[in-house]
């Protein structure tokens, strides 16, 4: 079945069963007649972290006080501007939103610009069931007055991380970014073996194969498929598939020189056998490229570019 929404629509379309979908809008973007409104990606950092500190959870913002795991119509508020390379005057953020330790059917996660002493709107950004881990990408607006965005918890309890990406430009902000331009969606990566609808590309030859525990490898995304050489950010969807191991979860970021250590955030979570995807909104690095890393386990990884800023 193929969902077509009023004038001006987008399409969805269902593989196969049946299932409900919910739309919630967040906002749009249009050609900017100012520097206003425009992108600025950044190298992808952990801002916050529920969990107490200890086997590789850093002291944060969201560890101490009020802002620890969130029970059940639990609010938290979380200082997005002014540090992390977010700018005073920012208006909104683009962020890796992640639910962890959860121990309820049917939770969800709102984030909205707070305070969280606000009701919440009717809208998910992300839902879980219990002893999940599950991420989606937000961009969320800034509360103008405290530089902070709020998060909501429905029901249960759940440990929240927040990765920064990028931010949106506000009229006081004299650094330019860039804007959006969007394409048809196209495959650019599939470390699986061609044939049965896998086509031959740059992720299944060479060293870019199917990812094993610990391994990184770099995917280019810009002069390629109609994303030119001057994109400063790409919008694609990430999947992961064929996965061995609990706990497991892809790392993308900016391409480097020489392949290193991820830096300390998440983009995509999965248990062993599960099939996940998530948006990602990435800065291109050196060779017009980001690098993946995966954890844990072994997986498969699908790319497919959306658009970019540039």
């Amino acid at each position: 079945n193929t969902i077509f929404c009023v004038i001006r629509d987008i399409s969805i379309y269902n593989y196969n069963g049946s299932t409900d979908v919910l739309v919630d809008v967040e906002g749009y973007s249009a050609p900017a007649s100012t520097t206003t409104g425009e992108f600025v990606p950044l190298s992808p950092v952990r801002i916050c972290d529920t969990r107490p500190p200890g086997s590789g959870v850093t002291s944060n913002q969201c560890d101490t006080g009020s802002n620890t795991t969130l029970g059940a119509g639990g609010k938290m508020n979380v200082s997005v501007e002014g540090s992390s390379g977010i700018p005073s005057g920012a208006t909104a953020v683009v962020a890796n939103v992640t639910a962890t330790d959860t121990t309820q059917a049917g939770g969800f996660l709102t984030i909205w610009p707070g305070p969280s002493s606000t009701t919440p709107p009717t809208a998910s950004n992300l839902n879980f069931n219990a002893n999940q881990s599950v991420a989606n990408r937000v961009i969320v607006p800034i509360d103008p007055t405290t530089g902070d965005i709020s998060v909501y918890n429905y029901n249960g309890s759940a440990d929240v991380i927040i990765d920064v990406n990028g931010y949106f430009t506000g009229p006081s902000l004299s650094t330019p970014g860039a804007t959006f331009t969007g394409i048809t969606p196209v495959r650019i990566c599939d470390t699986r073996p061609p044939g049965s609808g896998v086509t031959s590309n740059q992720c299944d030859t060479g060293s870019n194969t199917t990812l094993s525990g610990g391994k990184t490898i770099q995917v280019q995304v810009s002069s390629i498929s109609g994303i030119p050489s001057s994109a400063t950010a790409v919008v694609l969807n990430v999947t992961a598939v064929n996965t061995t191991a609990n706990g497991g979860f892809f790392t993308v970021y900016p391409a480097v020189s020489s392949i290193g250590s991820p830096p300390n955030i998440s983009d995509l979570n999965w248990s062993q056998g599960e099939t996940r995807a998530n948006l990602v909104i990435v800065k291109v690095g050196v060779n017009n490229s980001v690098d993946v890393y995966n954890a844990v386990g072994s997986a498969d990884l699908l790319v497919d570019v959306m658009g970019y800023y540039g």
